[in-house]
């Protein structure tokens, strides 16, 4: 299978925030730089995932509806491993 090569770039617990970069995305991209950030409020917690990277204009679309879908899905593991 596929083996994706993830690079920790920054890791601030305190403020809730991971920073990686992808060296080998499997789609058409390349600089890909991810940040994930937690933070509190009084309804729970927010999870803010961003992503910056450089593609053609023609997989702009592509890629931001397969990302989003990625992220919600692993937002939705983390919020089942929370409740577990």
């Amino acid at each position: 299978g596929y083996v994706l090569e993830e690079t920790i770039r920054e890791v601030d617990a305190e403020a809730g925030r991971l920073a990686y970069a992808i060296a080998n995305p499997p789609m058409p991209l390349t600089g890909f730089e991810g940040v994930v950030e937690t933070r509190e409020g009084d309804d729970g917690t927010t999870i803010v995932w961003t992503a910056n990277f450089d593609a053609k204009e023609e997989n702009v679309e592509m890629l931001r509806t397969a990302m989003i879908g990625q992220y919600q899905a692993g937002i939705a593991a983390l919020e089942l491993a929370a409740r577990a």
